[in-house]
C-alpha cells in the first residue's frame, strides 16, 4: 500500500473517532442537541462542497429525483407541527429529516 494511502486511511479513522466518540458520550447522539449540531455540520459540509465547485454534481437530475421523497417527507414533518399536540416532538423530527436529507445530498454528490 503507498504512504499516501496509509496516511488517508489514518486521517480517516480519527476523523471517524472524533465524531464517533463524543457522541456516545452524548446519549449516542439520539438527544435533541446531538441531533441539531450534526444536522448544521451535515448541511455546512454540503454548503462547503457546492461552494467549492462542487455544485455541478449536486444539480444532477438523478440526485433531485432520488431526494424528492425525503424532501416532501420533511415538508409534511414541518406542516404537521400545527396539527400536532407535541410542537417539540414534531420539530425534533423536522430536524432529524433534514438531517438525513442533507447527509443523502452530501453523500450522493461525491459518486
Amino acid at each position: 500500500m503507498p504512504s499516501s494511502s496509509v496516511k488517508l486511511s489514518s486521517a480517516t479513522t480519527l476523523a471517524v473517532v472524533a465524531v464517533v466518540v463524543p457522541l456516545a458520550f452524548t446519549s449516542g447522539g439520539y438527544s435533541p442537541l446531538a441531533v441539531g449540531t450534526i444536522t448544521v455540520v451535515v448541511w455546512l459540509a454540503l454548503l462547503a462542497r457546492v461552494l467549492g465547485g462542487g455544485a455541478a454534481d449536486a444539480a444532477r437530475p438523478a440526485l433531485v429525483r432520488a431526494a424528492v421523497p425525503l424532501l416532501i417527507l420533511l415538508a409534511l414533518t414541518v406542516l404537521s407541527v400545527e396539527w400536532t399536540s407535541s410542537d417539540e416532538s414534531a420539530f425534533a423530527d423536522a430536524v432529524r429529516l433534514a438531517g438525513y436529507l442533507g447527509a443523502f445530498l452530501r453523500t450522493s454528490s461525491r459518486v
